[in-house]
Parts: structure tokens; sequence; C-alpha cells
């Protein structure tokens, strides 16, 4: 943030104007010092794991494991993204102003949910360390205890961003259309908010316990069986219009946080090993 204006607006001789490929530059920085730092912490033994290359040697089977594991994850991160291509090209057709309120409404929702993601995360770890321990029950209790504190901090923000969407939306942009669109947007998105302690929390709890196919799966069904046919039907055979894209997006989040209710409470995935 701080290198941001410096290398995108430039300052004196010291850092030269570099418009938007400094703003991309000060991204590869902060990312690149940032892994610096962490590989120093780890192999420093500042925290409680200490990383050694001493008798370093490649474990296949624990190779094997890791990727049978992380593949369902990969696989899910495609998804998102070919989904979110699909979005715009829905969007496009409504206008330079439609497309910049979804682009502006993606890093809003982002930066909004980024202090209740942690909540979830920390479940998903504390799910794994608690199966593990062989205590599925307090693994159970761990996710619904998280999923509750989650959603009470989303209807928070959710009053707020009500009541006062202008304030938001007028932080990043002022251009009335794209403020009017992007208002509409936000309101709409307070769906999303407030089951979205759902979707993250167990979705994490699953992942952190090694069940990683079920949000897979969930993922791919709600958003090609359930958003992009009602992206379609919505936006361009009813009187919603770029609307209709917006909620398509949030009814299949609703969808996919009443399936993963359905199979956490199953409790398969208290019987998972990896």
């Amino acid at each position: 943030i701080a290198l941001s204006p410096l290398l995108i607006f430039g300052w004196g001789d010291v850092f030269p104007r570099l418009g938007v490929s400094g703003a991309a530059l000060t991204g590869v920085i902060s990312q690149g010092v940032a892994g610096a730092i962490g590989m120093w912490m780890l192999y420093s033994g500042r925290t409680r794991i200490r990383l050694t290359m001493k008798n370093f040697r490649f474990d296949w089977q624990m190779i094997w494991r890791i990727t049978k594991i992380g593949i369902p994850s990969s696989i899910m991160g495609t998804e998102r993204s070919s989904a979110n291509l699909l979005v715009m090209w829905f969007i496009v057709p409504f206008g330079t102003a439609a497309v910049a309120a979804h682009a502006l409404l993606e890093r809003v929702d982002n930066f909004i949910r980024m202090p209740a993601m942690g909540l979830g995360n920390a479940a998903g770890v504390l799910a794994g360390q608690n199966l593990g321990a062989k205590q599925p029950e307090r693994a159970e209790k761990t996710a619904w205890l998280s999923v509750g504190l989650f959603t009470g901090v989303m209807f928070v923000i959710s009053v707020l961003v009500w009541f006062w969407p202008e304030y938001v939306i007028r932080v990043f942009n002022t251009e009335s259309g794209m403020v009017e669109i992007a208002v509409n947007f936000l309101r709409i998105q307070i769906v999303h908010f407030m089951v979205s302690g759902i979707t993250l929390v167990l979705m994490s709890c699953l992942n952190g316990v090694g069940d990683t196919w079920a949000p897979t799966l969930n993922t791919l069904i709600t958003l090609w069986g359930v958003q992009m046919p009602l992206a379609y039907l919505l936006s361009r055979f009813t009187t919603l219009g770029v609307l209709g894209v917006r909620w398509a997006m949030v009814i299949a989040v609703v969808v996919r946080a009443a399936v993963y209710v359905v199979y956490f409470r199953t409790g398969r995935w208290k019987h998972k090993t990896v």
C-alpha cells in the first residue's frame, strides 16, 4: 500500500511514474518480500515449525498423499476462475459501468469478508487437529461455533452495508453511473454475506480433515448447474437485467450452503483418513 502511489504516480528521481504497471510491480515486490520473510521465519526457528535441509530426501509416499489431497482443491480453483470469466461475459453487454461495478464489488466483497475469513481458516485447522486426536464431536462443535461467530460478524457488516452502501462504493470510485449499479450489487451481496459463514467455514473444515472432494463437487454443481444457467436466464429473459447475474451468484451460494449443511450433518467426514 505504501509503495503503490510512489510507483503509480512517481516521486522525484527516486521512483519512476509507471502508472498501472507500477501497481502490478508493487504486487510482485510485496509478495516477494513476504515470501522471503516467511522462509526466514520458518528456517530460523521463530515459529513452532523449524525447517531444515539436513538429511533432505524425497518422500514419494508423502508427496503422493499431498497430491491426492490437493488435486481437488486445485480443480476447485480452476472452476472458480473459469466461472468468473463467464460471469464477466454475461455482464459485458450491459456496458462499461456494469463491468466496472462488478469488478469493484468483487474487490469490496473480498475486503469486507477478509477479517471474518480468519475464523474459517482457524476452524479448518482445529477440525483437522481434533479429528486426528480422535475427537470428531469436538471438531464438529468447533465448526458450528465458527459458523456462528462468522455469521455474527457478517450480520453487523450487512447492516452497515444496507444503510450506507454509497459510502463504501465511493471510497473507491465516485462516477455516478457506476456507483448506482454497484450499490444495487452490494445490497444483493448481503445475501451472500449472511450464508458465507456456512460455506467458508464448512469448506475449510472439510478441507482441513482431508475431505477435499466434497467441496470440489459442491462448487462444481452449484457453479455450473445453478449459477451459470440462472445468470443467463435472469439477465436475458427477465426485467432484472444485469442485476440478474448478481442474483444468480447469490442463489448459487445459498444452494451451496444448504448442501454443505446437509453433507456436514451426515458425519461422513468424521471417518476420513489421510
